[in-house]
């Protein structure tokens, strides 16, 4: 039996021509229309202005409920939450709130939007490229939520229910209140849920000779709960004006899967359950004095967790128990300098310390498993000190150049070994927005990116059913790359829009699983190592069309979709192959309408993607999931109430996938067996109501 165990070639890019020329067709001055009155953004004095702003009534068809829904509303911007990177340089979103970013983290910026009220909103700026007292942070485009000083006393009541045609499901609720006025602001938000669910699993391994080792299928049920508490208090303070945010939150989560099996005959149990809670505190103060501009920063977090867990198989009994604890602090200052002609500058330092204690204990057939990595304590103290230069020479062109110095230090001990470097990068970036045209944006964007160690690195992971062990690494160095972008949009007025952003990464030291042997042992673990050069090319277009010169009144059709082209030296073979988990390409298709002047809303997607390969030291594989469909209603019968339903996932579509097994590293050894497996989707309808006041 031929079992195909070959490493797939690097793919060659093919274009999704029906996607893509699709996409391309709303670029055509054919599907634009002329603007009106009520639907069209509020112009700079400059039509040609690297700044757009959108007032209220420019959403006014729409109803939105609060600012996030304002923001997603745009034309050509897609909103980014930004990531969890330690710090807050280099990791906001690309939305601000009165031109600053909130002090908070787990607190996720699409959350602070969605407790603004639209109502509050005096209107939304869009910046490509840089402007005048705005940190870009290296984004393209940024969004400038500004509020109204006295919206008053607002806020909203939630709650939500779901079910799945396997009959689980789960119920929401929240309550929001928010009082702006007479220079003050005070929030606070409280939300709760809890779910089930439960899935179906199929899996069989077939031996190079084409012989059924293992075939078996699983059922497994889950559960889930969560709360968290937010609060937030702005004033005005010593000529300046301060905010104070924080959050707490808990979540638990547990599982049971049975598995029968019936090559060979027996019954595998696996359960576990996993507790985490985490707290924040946050402050922001700023003022002008003198025409410089200040912002100082402080930050605090804390969080824990804990996993416990037991694995029963016919053939051996396994238990585990994992915790970990860390916290976060951080203290940053920037200062924006007197503007000198068409010529701003802003400066500032961050300092960052971080600490993560991790145990781990494992019992393999009644006895202690160990491994290096088991128990690690990492420490990291960073500075990083900034400036950047934004220069307007003419309101078509804006050009914003910067450059960042990080400093760390990282102490790590694991076991009996112990490690501590000092590392520093310089990590310049331009990023430019040229207007030559009225709606026509053109931006281009050059950066050093310098990425943060995963602390989990650090830490061992065992594998007892395949024995693909791993042991913590406490020598890598993070990822660095340069970052190359350029990007087009188009605007037609109302919510006709077109964009195409081409990107190229090239990354000098990715980090990868390699194997390493150690002494007495026969068969080789994984540890995580800085391997070698990846590169990444990216094409994504996207667009919106209004319908309503096709008959079609209120109708919105939005296209998008995405090529993608990575390379890198396998690490175990030394093979060129693509990125782990990468796929070719994906796209995406809604079809939208709104009626009766916005109180009802109807929408239909599509979405679908390329399968991903993924490799390990001792395997290779592919995952897929089928195409993705959901439909919604979004309905306001009376002022303030609204509800919504719909249905995710309408062709029940499943996960399925395969991979070689082998039994040493994949450069030396032979397959052992080939694993593949799927597993059944489900249908999941859901219903939610919200009360504004």
């Amino acid at each position: 039996m031929d079992m195909g165990f070959r490493t797939p070639a690097r793919p060659r890019v093919q274009l999704c021509a029906g996607v893509c020329a699709a996409a391309l067709a709303v670029a055509s001055p054919a599907f634009g229309q002329e603007t009106q009155p009520g639907q069209v953004a509020q112009f700079a004095e400059d039509a040609a202005s690297n700044v757009t702003s959108y007032k209220p009534d420019f959403f006014t068809q729409f109803r939105p409920n609060t600012s996030f829904d304002m923001v997603t509303r745009i034309p050509g911007f897609q909103f980014d939450g930004g990531s969890n990177a330690r710090g807050f340089a280099g990791t906001a979103g690309n939305v601000l709130i009165d031109g600053e970013r909130p002090p908070s983290r787990s607190d996720s910026l699409s959350s602070v939007l969605s407790r603004i009220p639209s109502g509050a909103v005096e209107r939304i700026d869009i910046i490509r490229g840089g402007a005048e007292g705005i940190d870009m942070q290296g984004k393209s485009i940024v969004a400038n939520v500004i509020r109204k000083p006295d919206a008053g006393l607002t806020g909203a009541i939630t709650a939500g229910a779901n079910i799945n045609t396997r009959g689980n499901g789960g119920l929401n609720a929240g309550i929001q209140v928010q009082d702006q006025r007479d220079g003050r602001l005070l929030e606070g938000a409280l939300n709760a849920g809890k779910s089930n669910g439960s899935g179906e699993n199929y899996r069989q391994r077939i031996s190079p000779s084409g012989d059924v080792i293992l075939d078996a299928v699983s059922h497994n049920e889950s559960e889930f709960q969560n709360i968290s508490a937010t609060g937030a208090y702005e004033s005005a303070l010593f000529g300046g004006k301060v905010r104070v945010n924080g959050q707490a939150r808990m979540q638990q989560n547990s599982y049971d899967n049975e598995e029968i099996q019936t090559i060979p005959a027996g019954i595998q149990v696996d359960q576990g359950d996993n507790e985490y809670a985490n707290g924040e505190v946050g402050l922001r103060y700023t003022r002008d004095i003198g025409g410089y501009g200040v912002e100082l920063v402080a930050f605090q977090s804390l969080e824990e967790g804990e996993f416990e867990g037991v694995l029963n198989t016919p053939v051996f009994t396994s238990a585990s128990r994992f915790s970990e604890k860390g916290g976060e602090s951080i203290a940053g200052a920037t200062l924006r300098l007197p503007a000198f002609g068409k010529i701003e500058v802003e400066t500032g330092a961050e300092g960052v310390y971080n600490w993560t204690e991790s145990e781990t204990a494992n019992i393999f057939n009644g006895q202690i498993f160990s491994l290096q990595g088991d128990a690690f304590q990492a420490d990291e103290t960073r500075a990083e000190a900034f400036a950047t230069l934004t220069w307007k020479p003419a309101e078509s062109f804006n050009a914003e150049i910067g450059a960042r110095y990080e400093w760390s230090r990282i102490t790590a001990e694991s076991g009996t070994l112990s490690s501590e470097k000092t590392l520093g990068y310089f990590k310049p970036r331009l990023n430019t927005s040229w207007s030559p045209i009225k709606d026509h944006q053109i931006n281009l964007r050059a950066e050093r990116i310098v990425d943060q160690l995963d602390f989990d690195g650090f830490a061992s992971a065992a594998a007892f059913e395949t024995g693909a062990h791993s042991i913590g690494s406490i020598d890598i160095e993070p990822e660095k790359s340069w970052l190359y972008e350029a990007r087009y949009e188009r605007q037609f007025g109302g919510q006709n829009s077109f964009v195409a952003e081409l990107s190229h990464r090239e990354t000098e030291n990715a980090l990868g699983g390699v194997a390493i042997l150690l002494p007495g042992e026969t068969v080789p673990l994984s540890i995580t190592r800085n391997y070698g050069p990846a590169t990444e090319s990216r094409l994504e277009l996207s667009g919106n069309m209004e319908l309503d010169r096709f008959g079609i009144p209120g109708g919105i059709l939005t296209l998008g979709g995405n090529l993608q082209d990575t390379e890198t030296v396998d690490p175990v073979t030394g093979e060129t192959r693509r990125v782990s988990y990468e796929e070719t390409y994906g796209w995406n298709l809604s079809f939208q309408q709104t009626l009766d002047g916005g109180n009802f809303r109807w929408a239909v997607f599509v979405e679908d993607d390329d399968d991903h390969y993924n490799w390990s030291v001792r395997s290779f594989g592919k995952q897929s999931n089928l195409m993705f469909i959901g439909a919604n209603i979004t309905w306001k019968p009376v002022p303030g109430w609204t509800l919504g339903a719909g249905a995710n996932n309408l062709l029940a579509s499943g996960g399925r996938g395969w991979s070689v097994f082998y039994n040493s590293s994949r450069d030396v050894g032979v397959p052992l067996y080939l694993s593949r497996g799927h597993g059944d989707g489900a249908t999941n309808f859901f219903v939610n109501l919200r009360r504004n006041f």
